[in-house]
């Protein structure tokens, strides 16, 4: 008999099959769009916004752990099936989003995790009409001028990338990343994860969509813009998160007029690959 963790590892790998059963592509004019129907009557819809260097494929456990939900997850700009700005900033991609959100029914919650939550909230202080909002793992703080020794390390890769492409795309920092983002004690799903960031974190269509998305990723935050908010905001979040101060996080909950803070414990940046079935009934509770 398999023990409880082991159970409990394989959920998320299980509901990342579930949501590939149910889904479709969609072509539209603003890009590559995921359609996951609702098993049986829809409870409403929920359009999921990824981060920086993901794709589809990283919110797919989360569609899966709702199955009573129609789901839409597009590919970023430069990402997975999507082509790529011409002009990359943030300012683009939250106008691209927005294009995306006119798409969808008026009653949608949009769903952002790490950099999509500087994405989402880009647009909700710059007229996305949505009456609620959801941040996974939100970017309470840019970060791009630290000089913190980790993102110093980072910003020299991407500036070595710029003469020397070929890196992006190199197992040794993906490696590095799983090491610092990865905190389940469970090998399966820890070898999982690596898996899957190894199959999707250079799915981007050139190397100036990595090299300039970095910067726009770390220039900004959520934080710059929650107090031009006004819709209702849950922010979902792992207390042992690597890329955003817990602390961080709590402060920027303060910033929004209307906003709710849920935290999961002993988990990181990566609540949609360890904690998709948690995470799901969250968003159930602050939908419903």
């Amino acid at each position: 008999m398999r023990n409880k963790l082991s159970v409990m590892s394989s959920l998320p790998v299980h509901y990342a099959a579930a949501a590939v059963n149910r889904a479709q592509r969609l072509n539209f004019a603003s890009g590559a769009v995921w359609r996951y129907p609702a098993i049986d009557k829809s409870k409403g819809v929920l359009l999921l916004i990824h981060g920086f260097r993901g794709n589809h494929h990283g919110l797919e456990p989360i569609a899966g752990a709702l199955p009573d939900w129609e789901i839409f997850i597009p590919d970023l700009p430069g990402f997975g099936a999507t082509q790529e700005l011409e002009h990359i900033s943030l300012e683009a991609y939250s106008e691209w989003l927005k294009n995306v959100f006119e798409q969808m029914p008026e009653t949608t919650v949009p769903i952002g995790h790490s950099f999509g939550t500087t994405v989402l909230a880009r647009a909700l202080a710059n007229g996305l009409q949505a009456q609620q909002a959801i941040m996974i793992n939100p970017i309470a703080k840019a970060n791009y001028y630290s000089s913190d020794p980790a993102n110093r390390i980072v910003k020299k890769y991407y500036e070595l990338a710029r003469s020397n492409p070929k890196i992006l795309s190199g197992r040794g920092f993906i490696n590095l990343m799983n090491r610092a983002l990865i905190k389940t004690k469970a090998p399966d799903l820890k070898a999982w994860i690596a898996k899957q960031h190894q199959e999707n974190f250079s799915d981007f269509s050139s190397p100036r969509v990595a090299i300039e998305g970095f910067k726009v990723a770390g220039k900004y935050s959520v934080a710059d813009f929650a107090e031009r908010i006004n819709a209702e905001v849950l922010l979902i979040t792992g207390n042992k998160d690597s890329i955003g101060a817990y602390k961080e996080q709590k402060q920027l909950a303060k910033m929004f007029s209307n906003s709710r803070f849920e935290e999961i414990a002993n988990l990181g940046h990566l609540l949609h690959y360890e904690a998709p079935e948690e995470v799901a009934k969250i968003i159930e509770d602050f939908v419903d």
